[in-house]
């Protein structure tokens, strides 16, 4: 081997502050050994990683180029510290997993249920979070993945798409079949109810679209938390509709009726998780495209 762990660490820390005194703070090093450090790095590697000057450190093309492999051998090292330490003690894994109301009628159940009957050691703890709560809830740590529809990236982040969901009608009871598919055209004279704009740019700005294209502008009201809050009220009494995921319209309550959207839309389910958690992290992903691929397949 012709580098050790600290030299790479050390280089990824230098490239990222660009000041050897600073990059040493950071570390918790002298300034001379991760001088002496990335000069090792450099003889192992045979290329030269940074141009040295009195305007400052920069990288070099070589650097550049030899960053990312760096970080993906510092990442791949913490995790098999991770899971060796997990091995060890035989601890069991706890995930916590924030998810969106429109998930937790039928996917995450059937999640659930499978780690019951086959999945020994891990157990998942589900945070329930308001539309445009998943990417902050990561970025704070009282989530180690989460789940939703346009889902952001935060820095240090990875995002993934678990599958896509059908956009279903939502409103009065006895209104629409879930049988039969319906225009937004039957909606004209019903407002549209939704969460504030600020709380999910994408998914709200995907769903004006939709409207657009199903050839109306709708009047919006506007419900911050979740549809069947305190302005469910606006559905069950047929002023609004909703635009919800499938998952979401199956289960709903005998006070209001559902039906698939005609012409037929899809909304992106992604997953996302910082680029340091653990691998069993991206296990529980693979199960749930898995599990997503299933219920799609089954139109449940």
């Amino acid at each position: 081997m012709r580098f050790t762990l600290r030299q790479l660490t050390v280089f990824s820390v230098l490239a990222s502050t660009s000041h050897f005194g600073h990059a040493a703070d950071l570390l918790q090093l002298s300034q001379p050994t991760v001088s002496s450090d990335i000069k090792a790095l450099e003889r192992g590697l045979k290329v030269r990683l940074f141009d040295r000057s009195r305007a400052g450190t920069a990288l070099t093309v070589a650097g550049e180029k030899v960053l990312p492999y760096a970080c993906a051998v510092l990442e791949a090292a913490q995790e098999l510290d991770q899971v060796s330490e997990v091995v060890a003690s035989g601890r069991s894994h706890r995930i916590r997993v924030a998810v969106t109301p429109s998930l937790v009628n039928r996917l995450i159940p059937n999640l659930l249920q499978e780690l019951a009957n086959s999945r020994e050691g891990l157990h998942i703890e589900i945070e329930e979070v308001p539309t445009g709560g998943v990417a902050p809830a990561i970025v704070s740590g009282t989530a180690d993945l989460g789940l939703g529809h346009f889902v952001s990236t935060p820095h240090g982040c990875t995002r993934a798409t678990v599958g896509f969901d059908q956009l279903w009608l939502l409103t009065e009871a006895g209104e629409l079949s879930a049988d039969e598919p319906a225009p937004l055209a039957s909606m004209k004279s019903r407002k549209l109810l939704i969460w504030p704009r600020e709380q999910n740019p994408d998914y709200y700005d995907f769903l004006m679209k939709v409207c657009q294209k199903g050839g109306m502008t709708p009047i919006t009201e506007e419900s911050p938390l979740r549809i069947s809050g305190a302005y469910s009220y606006l559905l069950t009494s047929g002023r609004a509709f909703a635009l919800v995921p499938e998952d979401y319209a199956r289960d709903t309550p005998a006070t209001l009726s559902c039906a698939p959207l005609l012409p037929p839309a899809q909304v992106p389910l992604h997953a996302v998780w910082k680029q340091s958690a653990a691998p069993v992290v991206r296990e529980l992903l693979s199960m749930l495209q898995r599990i997503q691929r299933m219920l799609s397949t089954k139109g449940l």
